[in-house]
């Protein structure tokens, strides 16, 4: 180790004879350094003077140089994330009683709504079948608390699934970085704690959801080269709540609940599950037999779905075809995401909330932007995951309204002298009659009791669950100055007066006691 590095005198040597030489000198030093980090320290000790001069360095940097390559040498042997699709099994496999098998497996471990189950095991198959589709739909567990299953749920599909990657934190450059280099199957844990105010990681997956824009542009290098990442994988995540909409429309969607006293499951053991080693063999030996046909595939999707929505379900109809289970696909399908009644669409949704909104708030007119800002509040609603997490604006509020013809005014808001544009309360009443007319409809808001008419008996009196005797002191007047109550005539009587600012924003006092909402709860 000692030999062949005796000082010199390179002082005459030509240029490119000085490069050769120093090149050999830094091979034979690497070799030294190399040699040094394998000594264990008691022979280190004995050496390192007589290494140190032989090298022509001070015993501090061949101290330093010899600690920095056993510290790369231990992360070199550090373990590397490793993910392989298993080998198949050597007989081929019955589509249909594949799906059995994983749908029975499914319903063993987990309490599942309708048609959950079903489209969880095409969804499986999915991740061995992926290199066929062109849209990759999400799969997310959602529940309203914890304790809900959804971490079994992932666990489970952990060890079913093709190339399993679960994690419950990541950052976004790891996970394009990780997707491009593993193709794995994404099992995302507690995304509710990362993901929806991560805009950079939403976008990721959001792009991961068609193939042909499965990418996320970076500069690498130190000459700031573009480089694609791919984020073409399946993604399956459990969260509490809603996620963004824009992920939530990606998506196949679970709504799990907690089980109930009666519902038996088993429970899920982590040192059982290589018992279901053998599914996986299973569903590799189905994918590599009809991948071609699933390519070339083209289900009828139920029409009444968006196109989103078709998206979504057409690729795993696509693999139901070819198994020959499409009945059962198509009830799960109507089960999971049911026909939409013709009014439930983002303009109800609104109507709704706006009506929440007015209630709480107690005023009979707002601004645009309180109406806005509370909107965005709605944790449970579309608005926040408007324009890419950004929330809903007043231009989009108004262009919705418009619809239904209600429009901004240029208005005094709570008495001050500032105007604003804004919205009364009773321009939207009679809307508010005709599209929620079913308390139903807006399941958040109080229903008001209706008025008896008058000479009826107290029997006449239902509260909200339909039995008679409502509890007395709830009055039978209509609260003074209100301008929305339950069914009461109009009080001419009454008086009053209100300040209207025209659109040209002169104010103009009109006596407002005939202007109610009759039958419209508020």
């Amino acid at each position: 180790m000692r030999e062949g590095l005796d000082n010199e005198d390179l002082s005459d040597v030509n240029g490119d004879e000085l490069s050769r030489r120093r090149a050999e000198r830094k091979v034979k030093t690497d070799v030294v350094v190399q040699g040094v980090a394998k000594m264990d320290d008691i022979a280190y000790d004995q050496e390192r003077d007589a290494l140190a001069k032989e090298l022509g360095v001070r015993v501090s940097t061949l101290d330093a140089s010899r600690k920095k390559e056993r510290k790369e040498s231990s992360e070199d042997d550090a373990p590397i994330l490793v993910l392989n699709t298993p080998e198949p099994c050597a007989d081929s496999v019955d589509g249909v009683e594949l799906l059995k098998v994983l749908v029975a497996t499914f319903k063993e471990y987990l309490v599942l709504p309708g048609g959950a189950p079903e489209a969880m095991a095409l969804w499986t198959l999915h991740t061995y079948c992926h290199d066929a589709a062109w849209i990759s739909p999400l799969l997310i567990f959602s529940s309203p608390t914890k304790q809900c299953g959804k971490t079994t749920c992932l666990t489970l599909l952990g060890s079913i699934v093709d190339k399993p990657l679960p994690s419950s934190n990541v950052t976004a450059p790891t996970l394009f970085r990780g997707i491009d280099k593993h193709k794995p199957t994404l099992l995302l844990d507690e995304a509710d704690t990362f993901l929806k105010d991560d805009e950079a990681m939403r976008g990721i997956i959001n792009s991961g959801h068609n193939r042909s824009l499965a990418f996320a542009m970076r500069l690498v290098g130190d000459d700031y080269d573009v480089k694609p990442f791919s984020t073409w994988c399946p993604k399956a995540i459990a969260a509490i709540g809603k996620l963004p909409a824009t992920l939530m429309d990606r998506a196949i969607v679970v709504v799990m609940q907690r089980k109930k006293k009666d519902d038996k499951v088993k429970r899920l053991r982590g040192d059982k599950l290589h018992e279901f080693e053998s599914l996986r063999h299973q569903c590799v030996r189905w994918a590599l037999d009809n991948l071609e046909a699933i390519k070339t595939m083209d289900p009828d999707v139920p029409e009444y779905l968006g196109d989103r929505a078709q998206d979504n379900w057409r690729t795993l109809l696509a693999i139901a075809d070819v198994a020959g289970w499409t009945e059962t696909a198509v009830a799960a399908i109507k089960l999971l995401a049911p026909e939409k009644a013709e009014d439930d669409d983002y303009g109800v949704n609104l109507l709704a909330d706006i009506k929440k909104i007015f209630k709480n708030d107690g005023r009979d007119r707002m601004s645009s932007i309180d109406i806005v800002e509370a909107l965005n509040e709605i944790e449970e609603s579309p608005w926040p995951g408007f324009f890419n997490g950004k929330g809903i604006n007043p231009q989009r509020v108004a262009k919705m309204l418009g619809g239904y013809k209600i429009k901004p005014y240029v208005q005094r808001i709570d008495g001050s002298k500032k105007t604003a544009r804004g919205y009364r309360k009773k321009d939207f009443c009679e809307i508010w009659s005709v599209y929620l007319s079913d308390p139903a409809d807006s399941p958040n808001l109080d229903v008001t009791v209706t008025q008896r008419s008058n000479g009826g008996a107290s029997s006449d009196i239902l509260d909200v669950t339909g039995e008679n005797n409502v509890t007395p002191g709830n009055g039978l007047e209509p609260p003074p100055n209100k301008d929305c109550y339950g069914v009461t005539p109009n009080n001419p009587h009454s008086g009053g007066a209100r300040a209207k600012v025209a659109e040209n924003g002169e104010t103009d006092i009109q006596d407002d006691s005939r202007k109610s909402c009759e039958g419209v709860t508020i």
